[in-house]
């Protein structure tokens, strides 16, 4: 831009009757150099930014008082998605105080258009969900408090949080603080409360609060009064709980009062997942004569002994029923969560109508598929692609009696399938010692009479057709000599009963995760408190613990209204199952 300035300079020659023209030029050069210069751009080179905005200053300062104006302005580090920003901005207690919101480079301007209520403390929450332009977020939400008076209030509350499995919660999940009414009555109708501990949750939420990087949630800046903190997911985005769409948790304790700015804990909340919907049979497809495919709304589990009975709608078909049984997706497939595989034991007609039965399948709640009764074709196509070998199960390797399964992508031709298997132990090819079977896609080895002896080096070959070539599998073995021990010693003042869960990390939501649930016990602590969980394969494990006080097999997380207390929960993660020791868990129940 410097350059073409000098150029004009020179080829220009000033004089009266140019004068403007030359003037005007210089004008339009110069405004382009300086906009130029203010367009925010990504520096090239480096290594990629991955650091959400911070917050660098305010106007006024956190925490300052006597404050007597219209406009707070926020300064970040760098530029902001100005989208994010607009929907992450919250003023508590929630008053009826509209702003608007205005953007100057890196500064954020709140511009509130009436005056701020006098002797009153203020805060602004900016969400963890505040990006900049490469959508890198907020390590924590930001609150900026300030009173219009002479003092702050100076009440806190908090409230850890968790996911059920221990892990941190999602950004954005929200805390909700409601104050209770001075009276007895219900804020709408004027009616008698007839629960005293129902909150006032059917009007807007006064506080919010996000919990930080530890999971723990801030309510900060309160005036002495009564509250309730409820979670709940805020579908509308008005702090207002729609308690027939709106799913909602309550915390242990159903109410609290602040008295000369207390600062309270409130324990911890245990979120608890949504419960899906109940699975539905959304569609079946039949991509070749032998395979069917099942898309549910949900995800689905087949059982062990799962399967379909498919029934021709054909009069003339004597004999119209088949079975099919579930095949796993291979590589190339879409590995969709809601997707069930079948393979039939006879294809299936192009011209004929079939009708469909299923057993074995369930949700992970155990909900079984509602029943499907529409009516598909069948398909004439041949399936070409040769079937493929997948995997060893169980993957986390055998125990001296479990039998070895390997697992196929279809049915298996028995005649040829067997014989393609080599079993070789301590480098001897095995002369047809072990027994060796087909049950549809899987070629099982049972192992040798008295167990896999501990020492031997025991290897497969594996026929793969897909690859056409052999596939060495070595699993590994678990003698009882390579095992773990938990010693679990529970201490609680209530003298309670708690049921106990093990589960292999890290966990999953797919069949695995309920396949390595280890064990699942009760612990009556008015007799010994402890349980020893035994013959574990090394690895880490998650333990939790809950008292089913409703004796409905499933920990409950409570009810906001009517108030239902969540049932005590406990949760230990990574506990390290150590190979030919026992470790010791003790938790200590106030």
């Amino acid at each position: 831009m410097y350059h073409l300035m000098k150029l004009m300079i020179l080829k220009t020659q000033f004089s009266e009757t140019n004068f403007p023209s030359v003037l005007f030029i210089y004008i339009v050069a110069l405004a382009c150099f300086v906009s130029g210069c203010a367009v925010p751009v990504s520096p090239s080179g480096g290594p990629r930014d991955t650091e959400g905005p911070k917050i660098i200053r305010t106007i006024p300062e956190n925490e300052a008082v006597l404050v007597d104006t219209r406009k707070i302005q926020i300064y970040f580090d760098e530029y902001t998605d100005r989208n994010s920003v607009r929907q992450n901005i919250r003023l508590e207690p929630s008053l009826d105080l509209p702003f608007r919101v205005e953007f100057t480079k890196k500064r954020v301007d709140i511009l509130f258009e009436e005056d701020l209520p006098s002797n009153t403390t203020l805060a602004i929450l900016l969400g963890s969900n505040i990006a900049d332009v490469r959508r890198n977020r907020m390590n924590a939400p930001y609150k900026l408090a300030f009173s219009t008076g002479a003092e702050l209030a100076k009440g806190v509350a908090s409230v850890s949080v968790r996911n059920v499995d221990g892990e941190l919660p999602e950004p954005g999940t929200t805390i909700y603080l409601f104050r209770l009414d001075d009276q007895k009555k219900d804020p709408l109708d004027g009616s008698e409360r007839t629960n005293p501990q129902t909150a006032d949750t059917e009007n807007e939420a006064m506080y919010v609060a996000e919990p930080d990087t530890s999971g723990r949630a801030w309510f900060s800046y309160l005036s002495d009064g009564e509250y309730t903190a409820i979670w709940f997911d805020d579908l509308d985005r008005d702090r207002i709980w729609d308690s027939e769409r709106e799913p909602a948790q309550p915390l242990d304790q159903p109410r609290f009062t602040l008295l000369d700015g207390d600062t309270l804990d409130l324990g911890r909340l245990y979120l608890k997942p949504a419960e899906p919907p109940a699975p539905i049979l959304a569609g079946i497809g039949v991509p070749f004569r032998d395979r069917l495919r099942l898309r549910f709304n949900t995800p689905v589990i087949a059982s062990e002994n799962a399967y379909g009975r498919i029934t021709s709608s054909a009069n003339n078909d004597t004999d119209n029923s088949l079975l099919a049984w579930p095949v796993p997706s291979t590589e190339g497939q879409n590995m969709e969560p809601n997707v069930i595989r079948l393979q039939s034991e006879r294809p299936l007609l192009e011209d004929s109508l079939y009708t469909i039965e299923l057993f074995g399948f369930s949700d992970p709640l155990g909900r079984e598929p509602q029943t499907y009764e529409e009516p598909f074709l069948g398909n004439n196509t041949i399936m070409e692609e040769p079937i493929q070998y997948l995997a060893l199960d169980p993957s986390i390797g055998l125990r001296p009696n479990t039998s070895a399964r390997f697992v196929y992508s279809g049915f298996l031709d028995e005649s040829n399938a067997l014989d393609s298997l080599k079993i070789i132990i301590n480098n001897a090819l095995d002369s047809g010692t072990l027994k060796k079977q087909i049950v549809r896609n899987q070629i099982i080895v049972d192992p040798p009479e008295g167990g896999w002896a501990t020492g031997d080096r025991v290897r497969f070959l594996v026929w793969n057709p897909f690859m056409q070539e052999h596939q060495s599998v070595e699993p590994e073995f678990w003698y009882p000599n390579r095992l773990g021990e938990i010693d679990l010693i529970l201490t609680d003042s209530t003298r309670s009963t708690w049921n106990a869960q093990l589960l292999r990390e890290p966990l999953s939501t797919t069949q695995n995760a309920i396949q390595n649930m280890h064990l699942s016990v009760q612990i009556d602590t008015l007799v010994t408190g402890q349980a020893l969980f035994s013959n574990l394969i090394p690895g880490e494990v998650q333990l939790r613990l809950y008292q089913d006080r409703n004796a409905n097999g499933v920990w409950d997380a409570g009810s906001v209204s009517p108030y239902e207390r969540p049932e005590p929960y406990i949760v230990r993660r990574r506990i390290p199952v150590t190979e030919g020791f026992t470790t010791e868990v003790r938790i200590e129940v106030q």
